[in-house]
């Protein structure tokens, strides 16, 4: 299963990330940090941000490029070599009026604004709170995103335990029908030989049998065929659980007069009367429906009273 992913949710809180900001530029960002609730982290070179930014989450890099001796590009460049800080708008100041910034390198650009020193305060102020609310959708979309990811882990994993699972129940219902065949067929001979043998038995020492001994026959017989009776209803039951009959909607009564014409040979031997009442359409499989009336009405006739 593959590693979980970090929980974005478990950071509660976003910082702002300074490298080369002058005393006095510091104390005005340090007092409008602690307006929106946020920390600073000091980072001493450009070499050492990556290792702030492997643990923390940021909402602006301020950057005070007069403090190097290197130009506005080749520190933005020496940025963007870190993939880590790619992510983290850059917030430049500098004395310079106008600073040419790089293209960005790839599809995935970032965002650049340059601050003329000295910093008017407000101007500061309004461009932190901004990259602040900015950070903050980032920080929700990124969780969206985790959450999204964690339940396509689940789903594959669930998927794969149902492919699992239909495998081994395509199994089990393979060695079913295999089981069914091999039981009906092995199963029907011998019972043909006991009903059989019985009935020879029967025709051939009927006169010297007793009473006793031709009731004993009779339950050998009328056993063996109810015992074939049990293995044709287990191939039927299994025909039918295989069958891929389509759910169709059908009229009751057209059902039942089937039924009582498939059976009138049995209904008019054991001089029975079948009344009903008018039946609803309903959705349903034709074939099975039609077995249900059937074993209902010659179970009636089967076990029925004396009366």
């Amino acid at each position: 299963m593959d590693a979980p992913v970090r929980v974005l949710a478990e950071v509660d809180e976003i910082n702002l990330l300074l490298l080369g900001l002058e005393q006095q530029d510091r104390l005005c960002v340090e007092n409008i940090a602690s307006d929106l609730a946020q920390h600073l982290v000091l980072a001493q070179d450009i070499d050492d941000l990556p290792s702030h930014c492997a643990s923390q989450h940021f909402s602006a890099l301020l950057i005070d490029i007069t403090a190097f001796d290197i130009d506005a590009m080749r520190v933005i460049e020496k940025i963007r070599q870190h993939h880590i800080l790619q992510e983290i708008p850059l917030l430049i100041f500098t004395h310079a009026s106008g600073v040419s910034l790089p293209s960005p390198p790839s599809a995935q650009a970032q965002l650049v604004y340059v601050m003329s020193k000295p910093v008017a305060p407000d101007l500061l102020r309004d461009q932190l709170a901004i990259l602040w609310r900015l950070a903050r959708q980032t920080m929700s979309l990124k969780q969206q995103a985790n959450r999204i990811a964690s339940l396509e882990t689940q789903l594959q994993v669930a998927t794969a335990k149902l492919a699992r699972s239909t495998v081994q129940w395509r199994n089990v219902t393979e060695e079913m029908n295999q089981f069914t065949y091999i039981a009906s067929h092995d199963l029907r001979e011998p019972l043909r030989m006991v009903s059989s043998f019985m009935n020879l038995l029967n025709d051939r020492y009927q006169l010297e049998l007793d009473e006793q001994a031709k009731q004993f026959i009779f339950y050998a017989v009328d056993g063996a065929a109810r015992m074939q009776n049990l293995i044709n209803g287990i191939v039927e039951f299994n025909h039918i659980r295989r069958s891929t009959n389509t759910i169709e909607f059908m009229s009751v009564n057209w059902i039942v007069d089937a039924v009582l014409e498939k059976l009138s040979a049995a209904l008019a031997e054991s001089h029975a009367e079948v009344t009903r009442d008018e039946f609803p359409r309903v959705y349903d499989d034709r074939e099975q429906l039609m077995q249900v009336f059937a074993c209902l009405l010659d179970n009636a006739i089967k076990f029925r009273s004396e009366r």
